[in-house]
């Protein structure tokens, strides 16, 4: 047992031994830490304008290219290409295949021409097919009916538009049930509807006044978003009698006020959108602009303010929610619709004196100048 100890204790102190050497001779050899080992050295023959950027703690590192590049190197910023559209047209031979299949006698042909035009249809098929909506054949009118309505869901902006167009024809002009259905259809999409409407009409320079205070909810997001107040046609209005027709695309829109500055009449626009709905309001507005609202309580004498628009004339004057108009220019007033008609007799930049007073002493008059401005 004596000797088994022995002879462990031995081959131990021998290993110690041997690992205190080779640490004194790595100390010896360990080479000038400022030299680069020739296996890195190659890592400096970059090639040119090419710099690496040393990271935060290693800006002492010997093997990081510091020198400045010799030349920069610019990389030009393309513009995406314009968008193709979703749809591409169906060539005219296949599209008058599929058109004749529609009245097939084969079912399955009908139901696979549907189909196809439903997913593939596109600007020149919606002509077509509010044609074949008005035959005497009530399957293909039917199918014609449903396919414009595919069209008009799709995401091709020139197409849904077409095709929201050509049912609107079809509801109006259509006393029977394919009228009927096109109005179902188009009822349907009343908020899609509005919101297309809103892009198209702002950029025919239609005033679209939104309120915070009503809000909507939306049909697909489930959130909310303002409703519309009114709409102003103006001076700005580029759509001429053709895009009037396009107001009644907004959804639960009352009023619509014509400036007299407006290319199209107030008389015209009745008569336009009448039709289409008749419980819409029409009002026709001078070129001058007071900037408030009436509240609509009813006062012993006077009209009274509910809303001031700010930086319009009234607030600019000193008008204020709640004050009491009594008498406007030399007229005294009660209704809102007297101010409204004197209104019309001035052009922006005239002043006119009105006389108000404040509700807790219709006695009490102040006369101040207020001097109007445009729409």
């Amino acid at each position: 047992m004596a000797v088994r100890i022995f002879m462990m204790t031995g081959v131990l102190m021998a290993s110690l031994f041997v690992t205190a050497i080779e640490r004194s001779a790595w100390a010896q050899s360990e080479p000038d830490k400022n030299e680069i080992p020739p296996a890195l050295r190659k890592r400096k023959q970059r090639l040119p304008g090419i710099q690496i950027i040393p990271a935060p703690g290693f800006d002492e590192s010997p093997f990081l290219d510091r020198s400045r590049p010799r030349k920069k190197l610019y990389v030009p910023i393309v513009p995406p290409p314009p968008p193709l559209p979703s749809r591409l047209p169906i060539p005219e031979p296949r599209l008058n295949q599929l058109i004749n299949q529609l009245t097939s006698g084969d079912f399955r042909e009908r139901v696979e021409a549907t189909k196809i035009l439903k997913q593939k249809g596109s600007l020149d098929t919606v002509e077509r097919m509010e044609i074949a909506a008005q035959s005497d054949m009530p399957e293909l009118s039917m199918r014609a009916l449903s396919i414009l309505e595919a069209i008009f869901l799709s995401e091709d902006d020139i197409a849904n538009r077409a095709a929201e167009q050509a049912l609107q024809n079809i509801a109006l002009n259509d006393a029977g049930d394919l009228g009927l259905q096109a109005s179902i259809s188009l009822s349907n999409y009343d908020q899609l509807r509005s919101k297309r409407a809103i892009v198209d009409l702002q950029q025919l320079g239609l005033h679209i006044e939104f309120q915070t205070d009503i809000m909507e909810i939306d049909d697909v997001t489930g959130m909310p978003y303002p409703g519309i107040s009114y709409v102003r046609l103006g001076r700005s209005w580029t759509g001429g009698e053709a895009g009037i027709r396009q107001i009644s695309r907004l959804a639960r829109v009352n009023v619509v006020y014509v400036i007299a500055t407006c290319p199209v009449p107030a008389e015209r626009v009745v008569e336009i959108l009448e039709p289409i709905n008749p419980e819409i309001l029409i009002e026709s507005r001078s070129a001058a602009e007071l900037g408030i609202k009436f509240s609509g309580i009813r006062t012993p004498k006077g009209v009274m303010i509910g809303e001031v628009t700010p930086g319009k004339a009234a607030n600019a004057a000193g008008l204020r929610p709640n004050d009491v108009i009594i008498a406007f220019g030399e007229t005294e007033v009660n209704t809102s619709d007297e101010v409204i008609n004197l209104l019309k007799k001035y052009e922006p930049g005239d002043i006119v004196k009105v006389v108000r007073a404040r509700t807790s002493n219709l006695n009490d008059t102040e006369t101040i100048d207020v001097k109007l401005k445009g729409w």
